[in-house]
């Protein structure tokens, strides 16, 4: 569990890192994200990341418990757990008690379980 959580945090220990995952979203406010085609106007780094479980768990509702198992300290059933959650459309919870650059490597995180490829999630920022 911890582990888990500290790779949230520094998802690479290595010397080369293949993929770039785009410019660091500090000072960045979120705009608009697109994923999965669909635009959806967002206004906070916790509308992108609720935004983004929300449509990745309606694409595959059996992705909702491989979620909670991988990343128990940040997706659950119990809002208790959370120091800060926000409400899931299929009524599960999303800790959004994080950083913009926590947030973005969260929502990419959850992307590589889900399985879904990176070009189907971008974010406009400002």
């Amino acid at each position: 569990m911890l582990a888990e959580h500290v790779l949230t945090i520094w998802p690479y220990f290595g010397a080369n890192q293949t993929e770039d995952v785009g410019p660091i979203p500090r000072g960045r406010r979120p705009q608009r994200l697109t994923i999965f085609g669909k635009a959806i106007e967002v206004e906070s780094w916790r509308d992108v990341l609720q935004n983004t479980v929300n449509e990745v768990i309606e694409s595959d509702v059996e992705i909702f418990p491989a979620l909670c198992r991988e990343l128990p300290c940040h997706i659950g059933n119990d809002r208790s757990r959370f120091r800060e959650a926000r409400e899931l459309r299929n009524g599960g919870f999303v800790n959004v008690n994080l950083s913009a650059e926590g947030i973005d490597r969260l929502c990419r995180r959850i992307l590589d379980i889900s399985g879904v490829l990176s070009t189907e999630w971008t974010l406009e920022t400002r």
